[in-house]
């Protein structure tokens, strides 16, 4: 049997390069879209901030907005004491 350690190794691996078939011929990586979700949260491009003229990139991050408007329209109720 494998030591705890060797099986932590090799989850972390298979998590930063495994890939899940969804459907046949579409694979899915859960390492790629949370740093994808993480990129776009803060506006910042995968490919960087300058094109191939070494400009900058604008990013108009049209998703924060509703996240937050959404975080605030979430009504947690709370047992009073």
């Amino acid at each position: 049997m494998d030591s705890i350690y060797e099986f932590v190794k090799s989850a972390r691996d298979e998590y930063c390069s495994g890939t899940i078939e969804v459907i046949p011929g579409y694979e899915f990586s859960r390492h790629v879209t949370l740093c994808t979700i993480e990129l776009y949260y803060n506006s910042k491009f995968i490919s960087g901030s300058k094109d191939g003229l070494r400009r900058k990139k604008r990013f108009y991050n049209i998703c924060k907005f509703r996240m937050n408007v959404a975080i605030r329209a979430t009504d947690l109720d709370t047992p009073r004491t």
